[in-house]
């Protein structure tokens, strides 16, 4: 957990929970610090964990808005439904794209949808099949709770289990070290982390903004903040700042795509 910031004033601070997406973690960190400046009376505090168990919070009330890097699933609405009467609102902030990490040694260059399947159902298990040498593919995974992890199952797996026998990451910034520590490693989260991993391309078109911007890229997903009803005061000031030029800028400064660019 980071606290983002407080207040100075001698009035007691407004106080907002942010919890979720990993992917989310240092996007919503930079905001938040970036809302307050000019907002000293509000206090933002930010946990990652997992788009699960953003939901999770919100539903409990030990936060008021959930980082999502997916959409709800049907089983969290109708828990939000049962106790609440709501399936919750979705608030767009920002679009991504899924990119492939490999260790800087592999040279594979590209790789194509049905082969990214294959190598996370442990159907193809040798980086030799793409032409590169004799090693063992080491795919990684997401934790459970993760809605990248969710994302990728439904969007490169079509929904099919994941091999059982491929070890899940803590967060995301463990997968990366995994991977730039082992040469026969692969695994997947968001464009802007780009330190220590190599991004492949996915049927030779290659994971940037332009790309997604032109819906060119295969793997496209929207970052969501997720309240349970309709926002008001302190929480909806803030989220329709995050739509704001200030906001979106800073966005795409953190290697996001806005939702519109001015």
């Amino acid at each position: 957990m980071i606290i983002v910031g407080c207040s100075t004033a001698i009035k007691e601070p407004t106080r907002i929970v942010i919890k979720g997406s990993d992917t989310m973690y240092m996007l919503s960190i930079r905001l938040a610090a970036e809302y307050m400046k000019n907002n000293r009376q509000v206090s933002i505090y930010v946990y990652g964990g997992g788009t699960a168990s953003g939901f999770q919070a919100i539903q409990d009330k030990s936060a008021d808005i959930c980082m999502a890097s997916r959409n709800v699933e049907p089983e969290e609405v109708k828990l939000l439904a049962d106790e609440f009467r709501s399936i919750g609102v979705s608030h767009l902030i920002a679009k991504d794209a899924m990119s492939i990490y490999v260790n800087n040694k592999n040279p594979i260059q590209s790789l194509t949808m049905q082969q990214l399947q294959d190598i996370f159902k442990c159907e193809t298990t040798n980086w030799n099949a793409f032409g590169w040498t004799d090693l063992k593919i080491s795919p990684i995974n997401r934790q459970e709770n993760s809605g990248t992890r969710e994302y990728f199952l439904t969007h490169v797996l079509d929904g099919q289990d994941y091999c059982k026998s491929i070890p899940s990451a803590l967060s995301l910034s463990n997968m990366i070290q995994f991977i730039s520590n082992d040469s026969s490693a692969i695994g997947y989260g968001g464009i802007t982390y780009v330190e220590g991993v190599k991004h492949i391309n996915i049927n030779n078109i290659e994971p940037t903004t332009e790309n997604v911007l032109k819906d060119l890229y295969p793997i496209i997903r929207y970052l969501q903040f997720y309240t349970i009803n309709s926002p008001t005061g302190a929480v909806k000031a803030f989220l329709d700042w995050c739509l704001s030029n200030q906001a979106q800028d800073l966005i795409k400064e953190m290697g996001f795509i806005p939702i519109w660019d001015k």
